[in-house]
């Protein structure tokens, strides 16, 4: 397994994988086309096979202020430590450039094994979004403080 940066002839396995993780709430092919090109960190992991298994987009959203948008991990990979081989890389990047001084990101409340591996990385619950996801489904505001 190895992380590199995700480039546009990546966008079909992309796209795939977020349409088959998030459904109705999946981002379009415009928009990851989009954030392939204006993105702070968007990096993928790639099995022995050269196939994506799971990528992460992070964000400039303010002034010392990082939001990550997406993350996810291919179903059939999930609780093998993966999620958290990545976020590591992402951490060790965000933290050589010292500008940043915090990380916000929106999980679903009913997300038990992804409000776990943030709360392992001392995510903070700030607040629940009510109707947040295309379903209606709430959302909690995570931040980490750097």
């Amino acid at each position: 397994m190895r992380i590199e940066k995700v480039k546009i002839n990546d966008l079909s396995q992309i796209i795939s994988l977020e349409k088959t993780t998030f459904k109705d709430d999946s981002f379009s092919k415009e928009t990851m086309e989009q954030l392939i090109y204006n993105h702070t960190f968007f990096l993928k992991i790639v099995n022995n096979d050269e196939k994506i298994i799971g990528f992460i987009i992070v964000l400039e959203q303010e002034r010392n202020t990082l939001n990550i948008i997406n993350f996810l991990i291919k179903d059939d990979y999930r609780n093998t430590g993966l999620g958290s081989y990545l976020l590591n890389h992402v951490f060790m990047e965000i933290k050589k450039s010292k500008i940043f001084k915090r990380i916000i990101l929106n999980v679903q409340t009913s997300n038990l094994r992804a409000l776990k591996l943030y709360k392992n990385y001392n995510f903070r619950i700030i607040k629940e979004i009510d109707n947040y996801y295309r379903k209606g489904d709430n959302a909690y505001l995570m931040e980490l403080k750097l």
